[in-house]
């Protein structure tokens, strides 16, 4: 089962302290996430939580920011060629064809 973080609204990468670093490596898909907070699996809107294995585009990794107030989950995806999550949702696996 997939538990989907909650996205950050209030993200250092947009500026701050930490912004300037990231900004410069697009390619490397950085995003943050509300620390230890997950979407609401019953909402209307939601992702599902079992994923066909052949929805996975890559692996990701994911750290702490723990000098931000309050902290958050930082990730980047971990593939070889450059690969954007951003934006990805459950229309877009079924127009591709996934589920």
């Amino acid at each position: 089962m997939v538990a989907w973080m909650k996205e950050s609204e209030d993200s250092p990468l947009d500026g701050g302290n930490a912004g300037f670093v990231w900004n410069k490596f697009p390619e490397l898909d950085v995003n943050t996430w509300e620390y230890d907070k997950f979407e609401d699996p019953t909402e209307a809107h939601s992702l599902p939580l079992i994923i066909p294995l052949a929805a996975v585009q890559c692996q990701i990794s994911h750290g702490t920011l723990d000098h931000t107030d309050p902290p958050m989950w930082i990730t980047t995806t971990m593939n070889r060629y450059p690969t954007s999550l951003h934006g990805i949702g459950l229309g877009d696996m079924v127009d591709q064809e996934i589920l």
